[in-house]
């Protein structure tokens, strides 16, 4: 269970570095992208706790016969 919740915490983190970045490199053109990950965060609760479990909820799922995480780039610049 702590692995899993350790697992969590670094995929957390990698989300909000991911903000971060989008942030950053804000690109007038891409407002579309980032209108629906506001949507989507808007659906997840007004309680502090209810936002975050909203997020891990909505983390990437991995891909279990590539063993790869199905990631949706929150930047233009991340790969």
């Amino acid at each position: 269970m702590l692995e899993n919740i350790n697992g969590a915490i670094v995929k957390f983190n990698k989300v909000l570095d991911s903000v971060k970045t989008a942030v950053e490199n804000f690109d007038p053109s891409q407002y579309k992208d980032i209108m629906k990950l506001a949507q989507t965060a808007n659906t997840f609760g007004t309680t502090k706790e209810d936002f975050i479990d909203g997020i891990i909820k909505n983390l990437p799922k991995k891909d279990t016969k590539t063993n790869t995480e199905n990631v949706v780039p929150l930047s233009p610049t991340e790969d």
